[in-house]
């Protein structure tokens, strides 16, 4: 349920306490069940999910990189670009020019 709310509002701003409240436990009561049920907190499920959407907008479409981390939720750019570099290791865009020339190899463009 936890999972389904996170997929269905990636394209919000909502917090842990969100999901707790939609489903209706207490925040430590869903950390707890999260984290046995998936191995990860509901921050850090939260956070890969949306992370890896706004790689995949810059994958697949020309929006900014503002746009991409608009897209699902982050309304500060430093925080997206920090959060984006300590997930991949890179700055969105250079994620998005490597994924780019991998894509164009792939094709024989």
């Amino acid at each position: 349920m936890a999972e389904q709310y996170i997929k269905n509002n990636i394209n919000k701003k909502i917090t842990v306490n969100d999901i707790a409240a939609y489903i209706g436990i207490n925040r430590s009561y869903l950390s707890r069940l999260f984290k046995e049920r998936n191995g990860v907190s509901p921050q850090q499920y939260l956070t890969t999910a949306k992370i890896n959407a706004a790689a995949q907008y810059l994958k697949n479409t020309d929006i900014s990189v503002t746009g991409a981390a608009q897209s699902v939720g982050y309304t500060d750019y430093r925080v997206f670009n920090k959060v984006f570099r300590r997930h991949f290791n890179t700055s969105p865009s250079e994620w998005r020019k490597k994924h780019i020339w991998q894509q164009s190899i792939i094709e024989g463009k």
